[in-house]
């Protein structure tokens, strides 16, 4: 799904279809997913959803919730520049491999023992919310469609990191399925997974979460809670809707 390319018609586009929250996107997402998936001839039967912590987790859950199949976590912790938290040099996902992007590491220090420094530091991190969430992904991978939710698709680092990580545990296909994408970044997805879409395609020079009236990433989530929930809804289709309240979104 593609977002019109003239840049004054893009912020248009994007000043009308603000969502809500990530629960809103969530559901407009599950739709667009049934559409792709049923282009691709998929079926839903067998996929697994794949909810990248903190921003993508409440779109994911509701995208599980809205086409009845199983989620889980795909943890990752970015890595920021020494200097300049705002600025995401790349991404470390839960077994330790870093995606770095030399050129932003490079324009902001963050290089050799520097770089080595940074990486630790996220380790950490990451250690810390895969106690909170669990180590390891709950259902097996082997040979199945998963699908990577994320609120925003910015540099692709995300998305790349994330489907290498599914494809080593096994996942036959990976499909990337954002709220919001900047064209770069949708277009390194395309490129590392089977197929990616987002709601709303975005110019790369255009903030894609001012979509967000409420910034999914900065909501309140608890995660233990969250993640009792999914697995509650994964072992019990039928509660699946009854444990929505454990998502605290403020």
């Amino acid at each position: 799904m593609h977002a019109r390319r003239d840049p004054d018609m893009l912020t248009d586009a994007l000043l009308s279809r603000r969502f809500e929250d990530g629960f809103d996107a969530g559901e407009q997402l599950a739709d667009a997913l049934r559409q792709t998936l049923d282009t691709l001839g998929m079926s839903t039967d067998d996929i697994l959803v794949a909810g990248v912590t903190e921003g993508g987790m409440p779109l994911a859950y509701v995208v599980s919730m809205e086409l009845d199949v199983d989620v889980e976590p795909a943890p990752v912790e970015p890595l920021h520049a020494p200097h300049a938290r705002s600025v995401r040099i790349g991404m470390l996902v839960d077994d330790g491999t870093a995606y770095v992007d030399e050129r932003l590491g490079d324009r902001h220090g963050a290089r050799g023992s520097t770089l080595d420094h940074l990486i630790d530091r996220a380790e950490q991190r990451l250690h810390a919310q895969m106690d909170s969430i669990g180590d390891e992904p709950g259902a097996a991978l082997d040979e199945r469609t998963v699908v990577i939710v994320d609120d925003i698709v910015d540099s692709g680092t995300t998305a790349v990191a994330v489907t290498d990580w599914l494809r080593r545990w096994g996942a036959r296909t990976v499909v990337v399925a954002a709220a919001v994408g900047t064209r770069q970044g949708m277009e390194r997805a395309r490129g590392a997974a089977d197929a990616a879409l987002c709601l709303l395609e975005v110019e790369d020079d255009i903030p894609p979460r001012s979509a967000f009236r409420i910034d999914p990433s900065r909501a309140t989530i608890d995660m233990p809670r969250i993640m009792d929930a999914i697995r509650v809804g994964n072992e019990d289709r039928a509660r699946r809707r009854s444990v929505a309240a454990a998502v605290q979104v403020e």
